[in-house]
């Protein structure tokens, strides 16, 4: 459980990045050493239950000592259902939000037993990715997909769900001679 702000920085791609993060005190205020650089993005992550958003700045230039505040947004919720074209939901899809246009990724999210996500993000414009998860993935179905949706305008609640672009297949396994073989 988040009991406090943490200001975290990064450049790169957030996935891949040298991350550095620092609780805020009871006053806001925070203070910590970064590596020279003209363009990190800043992440925001406000305590558990606030009501506000996880907050991104990109391009922020901490090539010099800075002072920089920032001031968090209340969240609007992004959720939405990740299903197959038949209805069926998607449990465990890893979901990844970023600010349209950007590497910087949010946390991600999993879907749940119905296939819902939800996300809490500051009012913006974000890109959407799915991906396989590792997690309870007990049959290929789902093994390996990608989707993306590019500028998702979210300024209040959004629900975006998605049907993954698949195809059901069908077919019989059997020998030279027509006989049925189990298990192949």
């Amino acid at each position: 459980v988040n009991s406090g702000l943490y200001v975290g920085v990064f450049y790169g791609n957030a996935e891949d990045a040298t991350y550095y993060s620092e609780l805020s005190d009871v006053n806001g205020s925070y203070s910590f050493w970064v590596p020279k650089h003209n363009s990190y993005t800043v992440m925001l992550t406000p305590p558990d239950g606030s009501g506000f958003a996880l907050t991104t700045v990109a391009g922020v230039d901490f090539s010099v000592d800075t002072t920089q505040d920032f001031a968090l947004q209340t969240s609007v919720t992004l959720s939405g259902k990740v299903t197959l074209p038949d209805g069926t939901p998607m449990a465990n899809v890893r979901v990844t939000a970023a600010p349209a246009g950007t590497n910087s990724d949010l946390p991600d999210v999993y879907t749940d037993a119905n296939g819902s996500y939800s996300y809490q993000l500051s009012s913006g414009s974000y890109d959407l990715d799915l991906y396989k998860s590792n997690v309870n993935q007990t049959n290929l179905l789902g093994r390996f997909y990608d989707y993306t949706s590019k500028d998702i305008n979210v300024t209040s609640d959004v629900t975006h769900d998605i049907v993954l672009d698949f195809v059901k297949i069908n077919g019989k396994t059997t020998d030279a001679n027509g006989v049925a073989i189990a298990g192949a």
